[in-house]
């Protein structure tokens, strides 16, 4: 699961450990956090919906922060990191600069919910060089030629786009959340 700007800039403060305990009190299990900017892993019997749900009010009761919960599974968490369009052909789980080095640039956009292509269709890769992007089945991949500071793929575009509320980790924080997941 992935917070929707939390802990960014020094706005919409979420202590993790404080969390953490709310949500093991809530009855989710297995709950760990990586970083302060809102990656939870955690189990739960409750569905995508009612998971997010919970967690939303549990953030907006317990710190008054309002906040968006990307709830993805373990299995579309793989899948967002194997299909990896810009590393095919390469160990896409490596951390290592010398196999991948052009990882500090990678990151992908989580959307909280499916995107209707219709939204997305006219946008022309071409307009956005040197910056690249793939939409995938769970993620919009993004590969900046500068910084992610400096692209104009930032979230705010692909919200607007997609219409729908989405986060944005860089490729090591997702690769990290994946070994987290298959360590809990």
């Amino acid at each position: 699961m992935f917070l929707r700007a939390v802990n960014v800039g020094g706005k919409n403060k979420v202590p993790m450990k404080e969390l953490l305990g709310a949500l093991e009190n809530s009855g989710c299990k297995g709950v760990t956090s990586y970083i302060q900017s809102g990656n939870l892993v955690l189990d739960s019997s409750l569905g995508r919906d009612r998971l997010g749900g919970l967690v939303q009010s549990i953030i907006l009761k317990a710190f008054s922060v309002e906040t968006v919960p990307i709830v993805i599974s373990a299995s579309q968490l793989s899948e967002l990191v194997t299909n990896n369009p810009f590393l095919e052909g390469r160990n896409a789980r490596t951390h290592d600069t010398k196999e991948i080095p052009e990882i500090e640039s990678l990151y992908v956009t989580i959307p909280s919910g499916q995107v209707k292509a219709e939204s997305i269709t006219e946008l022309d890769p071409e307009k956005y060089i040197p910056d690249q992007f793939h939409i995938g089945l769970h993620g919009i991949y993004i590969k900046c030629s500068r910084s992610y500071s400096d692209t104009k793929l930032n979230n705010q575009f692909w919200e607007k786009k997609c219409g729908l509320p989405a986060t944005t980790r860089n490729w090591k924080t997702v690769l990290k959340m994946e070994e987290l997941v298959n360590a809990n």
